[in-house]
């Protein structure tokens, strides 16, 4: 079953504001993402957020290396955080 974990809102320099939509699939053992701009709802390419590039975080893909949802959370916080581009998380929820 697929059901919404967390929400992070955040913006880049240029104040360019997008909502990351975590998703995790119990059946499946999977972590899925939306990434989507919240005035227009236009979805955007994850390869936006250029993960991985000055650290080796990335975003987390299964639950089997997590105990817990807020661990799933934590990492991609820090995935975020290491990107390319600097991006300003204004506000994080995690349901």
């Amino acid at each position: 079953m697929k059901r919404l974990i967390a929400q992070v809102k955040f913006s880049d320099d240029l104040h360019n504001k997008l909502t990351l939509n975590v998703y995790i699939n119990t059946d499946l053992g999977s972590v899925s993402y939306s990434l989507v701009d919240p005035k227009t709802r236009m979805a955007h390419s994850l390869s936006n957020l250029q993960c991985g590039w000055r650290s080796n975080d990335l975003l987390p893909d299964n639950i089997f290396e997590y105990n817990t949802n807020q661990k799933i959370f934590d990492g991609v916080l820090l995935a975020i955080k290491g990107s390319v581009y600097s991006r300003r998380v204004t506000s994080s929820n995690l349901f």
